[in-house]
């Protein structure tokens, strides 16, 4: 038996016993056996520069909340939205957020963060903990997934007390025929401990005096996990016309329902914040809104990121991205010279207000898989837990991270 062999019968074995996960997609490889080890200096640094650029974003949607709708537009967030997110009801921008930092020369720098319906919970604070075990390695992520459940529960209470319900009807939904979405969900109001159900999206009623369930009681607290605002905005009863999704965001704003991440989260969301953070860095204006800090911070940790792409005609490769997509679709890579080098085929966001970042190459490492040691890229991603850094866990794949990347899990080096 070769080690490739060898490799996909342990794999098998291994994760054949796990209930309730998804370490195939799309009928290949998901989640590889085995964990790259990082430095516990490292994961501290990477906890460190988390926490600095959360305050980073937690700060610029304080200023948000207060812009002319006018500097909303141009950030390309939905006029159908500008009701509900300027609310911050429970003093929390985002419940769970995960940022994607890459490790560059010049250290970690942000790519992007995903603060209204973040994935990858399931693998980084309950499965790495599991392989982890399985090679008696010591998790970096070791304690994270009670602070996870905590976060949970104080965005559901509080969640309540903004609508004034004592007693809420908590409901956790998803697509229930997307294995990676609704068992994510099924794991979140596990470890929540909260009385609480399931209900798939379609499932869903809403109507003028509340959103209802599938057995008929009125929701208080929903927990969407992928149902971003910028399609809610767009969602239409394919039976009646009408505009379901404005009637949800009808029901937040009247008080009527309280969703979680909240809709302040959607603020953070727009890459093309990162432009303005970094227009703001570069010109006079950045000491009246950040400290000298916090500048450097921003310095340090983000990529120049632009609206257009004139910047990088001097010579810098550069990436096309747009505003609100996800897991590397719609994204064009050019090199200095404005050339384009890659474009994915997926073109779901192609009507999205662009953003032009520097391009940042990926570290690479080889890695064992299914079809035998691969050279991958690593991305690593880090949660932000109502604004605290916390669980760590990497994405490798070739090319362009998407939706069809590795998961691999973390372990800490040994001394």
């Amino acid at each position: 038996m070769d080690n490739v062999e060898k490799y996909r019968l342990k794999r098998s074995q291994f994760y054949n016993n796990m209930d309730d996960f998804w370490p195939d997609l799309y009928e290949k490889e998901y989640s590889l056996y085995g964990t790259y080890s990082i430095a516990h200096s490292e994961v501290l640094e990477i906890n460190r520069i988390t926490a600095r650029i959360g305050q980073i974003f937690s700060k610029m949607a304080s200023n948000l909340r207060a812009a002319d709708d006018a500097t909303l537009r141009a950030l390309g967030i939905p006029v159908e939205s500008f009701s509900v997110i300027r609310m911050n009801s429970i003093g929390i921008d985002s419940v769970i957020a995960r940022l994607d930092l890459v490790k560059t020369a010049d250290g970690y720098k942000l790519l992007e963060i995903n603060s209204d319906t973040p994935t990858f919970i399931v693998e980084c604070f309950r499965v790495n903990q599991l392989v982890c075990d399985h090679f008696n390695l010591e998790n970096p992520n070791q304690s994270t997934e009670a602070d996870l459940a905590q976060a949970l529960r104080r965005g559901i209470i509080e969640s309540a007390k903004s609508i004034g319900s004592k007693y809420p009807h908590v409901v956790f939904t998803a697509h229930a025929e997307n294995i990676e979405d609704w068992n994510t969900v099924s794991y979140l109001k596990e470890i929540s401990q909260f009385q609480s159900s399931l209900c798939s999206l379609d499932k869903l009623v809403i109507s003028e005096d509340g959103l209802y369930d599938d057995t008929g009681s009125r929701i208080d607290v929903l927990y969407r996990q992928t149902y971003p605002l910028e399609h809610l905005v767009q969602d239409i009863d394919p039976e009646s016309g009408g505009n379901i999704g404005i009637e949800l965001l009808n029901l937040v704003k009247n008080k009527k329902l309280a969703i979680i991440n909240p809709p302040s989260a959607f603020l953070l969301q727009s890459k093309a914040l990162q432009a303005l953070i970094w227009g703001i860095y570069e010109s006079e204006a950045g000491t009246k809104i950040f400290t000298t800090e916090e500048l450097a911070w921003i310095g340090s940790y983000m990529l120049p990121t632009y609206l257009e792409a004139d910047p990088f005609l001097n010579g810098r490769a550069y990436i096309r991205k747009p505003s609100f997509g996800r897991e590397g679709d719609t994204i064009e890579i050019f090199d200095k010279h404005g050339t384009s080098q890659y474009k994915e085929a997926l073109q779901t966001y192609d009507m999205e207000l662009p953003v032009y970042q520097e391009l940042a190459d990926l570290p690479q490492a080889e890695i064992m898989t299914e079809q035998g040691r691969e050279k991958l890229q690593l991305l690593i991603g880090s949660f932000l837990i109502c604004g605290r850094a916390s669980a760590i866990g990497i994405r490798a794949g070739k090319g362009v991270i998407n939706n069809e990347s590795y998961f691999l899990p973390v372990s800490l080096k040994h001394k």
